[in-house]
């Protein structure tokens, strides 16, 4: 599951002052609404063509004014994945298969239209509902593994609404992919999580 890179300016036709692809999308349409799950995470990834790879973690933990049953239900579920992962025109982006259940996996491809095509695949480990998701998760580029590692996601209940704690575990390869990048990417991908609930909390109020 998961999750944009570290501010960087972007010139013409989306290309950053970093050697960043982001083609055809502007700062602006980068942080607004429309994104698919893991565009954050690779938006802003910096070329920097070093065989290497790198240990990290993220760990950030976010309040949302939500129960905790529709919190969890915005990871359970393939269409509330869908709505707050919406790509947005500039983007494209398919389910191969979503199976929220401990031992299979989730399957998806995203990516920016006449861009590189990334391959996100999640194989869940523990499921404990209203509390606890653990899964593995790996991100591909144009076939190459650019991530490896662990996503756990826990929830309880807080005053206003959930406590909810993300961790992420993993290596990040050859300079495509880094720690910081996705500590940035899932804090923006949380945001439009956020407004994913406010959305659904003021329809249902209607």
């Amino acid at each position: 599951m998961a999750t944009v890179r570290g501010p960087v300016g972007l010139g013409r036709d989306g290309i950053s002052e970093f050697g960043t692809f982001a083609p055809n999308v502007s700062r602006m349409s980068l942080h607004g609404k429309g994104r698919p799950r893991h565009a954050f995470l690779i938006i802003n990834r910096r070329r920097e063509n070093v065989m290497g790879i790198e240990q990290g973690t993220v760990d950030i933990t976010k309040t949302f004014a939500a129960p905790v049953a529709s919190v969890f239900a915005a990871w359970s579920e393939e269409a509330a994945q869908q709505a707050w992962g919406d790509p947005g025109p500039d983007w494209q982006m398919h389910f191969e298969r979503f199976r929220f259940t401990v031992g299979e996996s989730d399957i998806y491809r995203f990516g920016p239209k006449d861009g590189p095509i990334y391959l996100n695949e999640n194989h869940y480990l523990e499921i404990t509902p209203d509390n606890r998701i653990a899964y593995a998760s790996t991100l591909r580029e144009e076939g190459v593994l650019t991530f490896a590692g662990t996503v756990v996601v826990t929830f309880a209940s807080a005053e206003g609404g959930t406590r909810m704690r993300l961790i992420e575990q993993g290596l990040y390869f050859d300079g495509r992919d880094k720690a910081d990048d996705h500590r940035a990417g899932w804090r923006a991908m949380l945001e439009a999580m956020d407004s994913y609930l406010q959305q659904g909390a003021h329809l249902a109020g209607r």
